[in-house]
């Protein structure tokens, strides 16, 4: 009979682990820390497991999760381990701020990080802000600042701290004459209203536009209209399914084959890969991490190489992000000599290199990440540099993230 029970009871919590899916809650580290006994600091991801952004969810998790373990092995922070404990915001905005709640109050977590959709970011600011916890926005926005509490910070890519560096470089390596196709939503908005403010200094003329429902699958009623325009730029701000479905209709009806050049406002590693060579081929696009940029920034293929190691595959730039985020705080705890939150606040901003150069500013908590261009390779240049399955694009330009990237304080 005790048997029986015993088999029982573990069955009911078997089924409490698996009813809990989506909210895991890890050990302190799967590596042996090295003094590192103490009470666990807590650290609470919130990502969205599910939707279009479930492969970078798994990205950051999986950076994260290095992040953790190779801190832990060396000791921890002030003698303790890390514990992340991790959450599935099912890419909704109000279940983003309830994972959030749910960390700070059942969890007692010191710090939030995440997640990878703008409304996420707001509404976890806002109960972090409440709550006096520090918060670690991990994805592109460039209204958090405008915000965020005293304790928040972004560790992704802003658009104003992006832009000064690559519309002048498109504008001279390129071409001025530019089609602009964007995505009906903040982000694109964000970077129609930059454009506005800044072709006719870079002498750029927008001879046409096109702003595109998010999620549009069909573009080609839009392309006859770009290839009469003869634009010599098309700038394409619309991002992942999206951006390809623009590539492939646009290659049917033959508009790269005239001279026009195509220019992705932003790319990542899992969007090439799933448009493939033929169609990034020769094609330029904003990168704001490349794990091949090894030779201009060490830091970032001695990342790449744990994180592939341990993987099976390089890191994409969302990945960079959160191991950024996790080793930011830590070295901050470490320099602060306690979690205490404002004092942590205190000692956060600064320089960086552990996937590649960054600089989070002490005013808005804002961040400059380095910025890439790069040019889509071809199968052959793929074979050609060492690596025909992951090496996707060649880097053209870069430029390292420092503070005067950075827009004024309070704009």
């Amino acid at each position: 009979m005790r048997k029986a029970l015993l088999l029982l009871a573990v069955w009911l919590v078997s089924l409490t682990v698996v009813a809990c899916a989506g909210e895991e809650a890890t050990t302190p580290g799967t590596g042996t820390p090295t003094g590192a006994s103490g009470q666990p600091i807590k650290i609470g991801l919130v990502l969205p497991f599910v939707g279009v952004y479930a492969s970078l969810a798994e990205s950051q998790a999986n950076a994260a999760r290095l992040a953790v373990d190779e801190i832990n092995a060396a000791g921890g922070v002030l003698g303790r381990p890390l514990q992340l404990i991790i959450r599935d915001d099912k890419l909704q905005t109000d279940e983003a701020a309830r994972q959030a709640q749910s960390l700070i109050q059942q969890e007692r977590v010191d710090m939030i990080a995440g997640t990878i959709h703008a409304g996420g970011n707001l509404a976890i600011n806002s109960v972090t802000k409440a709550a006096g916890v520090l918060y670690f926005a991990t994805s592109a926005t460039d209204t958090l600042r405008k915000e965020r509490g005293e304790y928040t910070f972004h560790t992704a890519w802003a658009q104003s701290a992006a832009a000064p560096f690559v519309l002048d470089w498109v504008s001279k390596n390129l071409g001025r004459r530019w089609w602009v196709i964007y995505p009906d939503y903040a982000y694109g908005h964000e970077w129609k209203a930059i454009l506005d403010r800044t072709a006719s200094r870079l002498g750029v003329t927008i001879v046409g536009e096109t702003m595109a429902p998010l999620g549009t699958t069909d573009f080609s009623s839009y392309i006859p209209s770009i290839a009469r325009a003869n634009p010599e730029v098309v700038y394409v701000f619309s991002a992942g399914g999206d951006m390809v479905n623009f590539f492939k209709q646009a290659t049917a009806f033959g508009l790269f084959d005239a001279d026009t050049k195509i220019m992705a406002g932003i790319t990542d590693l899992t969007i090439d890969k799933s448009a493939g060579y033929d169609l990034i081929a020769n094609t330029h696009a904003l990168l704001p991490f490349y794990w091949g940029a090894s030779s201009q920034y060490p830091s970032t293929g001695r990342f790449a190489q744990a994180y592939r190691a341990r993987y099976g595959v390089p890191p994409d730039g969302y990945a960079a992000i959160m191991y950024d985020t996790i080793k930011v705080y830590a070295e901050a705890v470490k320099k602060a000599g306690t979690t205490d939150p404002r004092r942590v606040a205190a000692a956060v901003p600064g320089s960086y290199d552990f996937t590649e150069p960054i600089f989070v500013r002490q005013c808005d908590g804002e961040i400059a990440r380095t910025m890439i261009v790069g040019r889509g390779n071809t199968a052959d240049q793929a074979r050609q540099a060492g690596d025909p399955e992951w090496a996707l694009r060649q880097v053209v330009a870069s430029a390292a993230g420092a503070e005067s990237m950075l827009p004024p304080c309070g704009q």
